[in-house]
């Protein structure tokens, strides 16, 4: 509703929408199933993108650079996420069927994994600023972590670039309890190794 909106206003730019990193984000107060404050909630959406674009400054594009890191990120092995586990699992039709396809989707992640593959984490220079694609469903604090590490640019992190290891949580929400079953990475191990690729693409965008 809100790009919509937003497009009515600009029929000469396309507006598109990404999702930054957002694993624990949600509508806050307007997601409670109230139809009624989607128009608010676009509304302030809306006004913020008005905002944003009011606001934005632009640069000659001299030149662009494109680095890509290359990430490993460990299964998580705790019990009920092992290969048999997964398998015994699937192979049960009385386990509640969420069980099963978040077992189905560690399946295949784990074997992913044990096959060698890696995970791309691409940066694209622009000069001024940077576009970074991390991977699953990161948390917001990486997000904000990538911007700290380029504080004379404009780091713009968009997330879902490669959903298989799930929700990515930091170490200190690991501490904390974070527990979800859309989640197939080990913990709190993962957060140094992203922060080790955020920080070898956008230095090397430097």
């Amino acid at each position: 509703m809100a790009r919509a909106r937003r497009q009515s206003d600009t029929p000469e730019t396309f507006q598109i929408y990404v999702s930054g990193c957002s694993g624990d984000t949600t509508a806050g107060k307007y997601n409670d199933g109230n139809h009624a404050n989607r128009p608010l909630f676009a509304d302030r959406l809306y006004q913020g993108m008005v905002r944003a674009s009011a606001a934005t400054e632009k640069f000659p594009l001299e030149a662009i650079g494109f680095h890509s890191a290359s990430l490993r990120l460990k299964p998580r092995y705790s019990p009920g996420y092992t290969l048999d586990d997964y398998q015994q699992i699937i192979a049960d039709p009385e386990r509640p069927f969420r069980e099963r396809w978040t077992s189905a989707l560690g399946l295949s992640w784990r074997r992913r994994y044990d096959a060698g593959h890696a995970i791309d984490l691409p940066a694209i220079d622009f000069g001024r600023a940077q576009l970074v694609l991390a991977p699953a469903e990161m948390f917001v604090q990486y997000q904000i972590w990538a911007q700290q590490m380029r504080t004379d640019s404009f780091v713009m992190t968009m997330g879902y670039g490669e959903c298989a290891p799930g929700y990515i949580p930091t170490a200190e929400n690991a501490a904390n309890g974070y527990d979800d079953l859309y989640s197939w990475i080990a913990l709190p191990e993962c957060e140094e190794t992203i922060l080790a690729a955020l920080g070898e693409v956008l230095a090397a965008n430097g």
